[in-house]
């Protein structure tokens, strides 16, 4: 399975971070700069029906006017703010899919074929709204993405470019130098996968581990052999601020 959601076939939230401040509820100008596979996971029931597992993928954005504070409380612009997102990865046939609306306002003219992996690095508009936790969080204020929307092309010849590279990650075809980039928190999401067992990430990790300084080509075709490759479709929308 590859991040290109054109050949997946068509069908018929989770723990949040604090931000250090609260962006104020608007529309902001930002660029993806993570496209991240997580692979099979459990969904959380909707309205007590529960729900099958699916893939799942993140995206970071990088707000591009919007910056982390130094110690002085001025803008470190050497830090941008990120905001990230999870949600099931549909065929873009299915119109009313998280999954394709994002996609669509990443790339409204399809130029790279329904293919995720392609995306990091591209322009759009995020709105954000402001939700109270509840809780052990109760108190606090965190901000979510409410909808991603296509950023005009006289905007995006404006539009600086990341400050971070980006990143992408195929959990089917997995980078182990991008994953081990990863947070321990994402690592970890991805290791609670349910076809992570068995899997070519599985296999690399334990190889790396094993003592190997570094996983070359010919170490990727060994240690994956034979490793699962199956897939399902995907998942529940959850948003997470880094």
């Amino acid at each position: 399975m590859t991040l290109n959601v054109s050949k997946i076939p068509q069908q018929g939230g989770g723990k949040k971070f604090e931000d250090p401040a609260a962006l104020d509820p608007g529309t902001y100008p930002a660029r993806v700069v993570n496209v991240i596979g997580l692979g099979l996971q459990l969904q959380q029931a909707f309205k007590g029906e529960p729900k099958p597992p699916a893939q799942k993928l993140m995206t970071t954005y990088e707000f591009v006017d919007e910056f982390l504070k130094d110690e002085g409380g001025e803008d470190d612009t050497s830090k941008p703010r990120w905001l990230s997102e999870d949600f099931p990865l549909f065929s873009l046939e299915s119109d009313l899919a998280t999954s394709t609306k994002r996609y669509l306002a990443i790339d409204p003219t399809k130029k790279f074929g329904g293919d995720w992996g392609q995306v990091a690095g591209q322009p759009c508009m995020v709105t954000l709204v402001q939700n109270a936790g509840k809780g052990k969080n109760e108190g606090r204020i965190f901000n979510n993405i409410s909808s991603v929307q296509t950023m005009r092309l006289k905007e995006q010849g404006n539009c600086p470019e990341l400050v971070n590279p980006p990143k992408v990650f195929d959990f089917y075809e997995p980078n182990l130098d991008v994953f081990l980039s990863l947070n321990s928190y994402v690592q970890g999401l991805i290791k609670e996968g349910l076809d992570f067992e068995g899997s070519k990430l599985q296999a690399l990790i334990k190889a790396h581990e094993g003592g190997s300084a570094g996983v070359g080509a010919k170490d990727t075709e060994k240690a994956t052999e034979g490793a699962s490759q199956d897939v399902s479709d995907s998942t529940v929308d959850e948003e997470v601020d880094w």
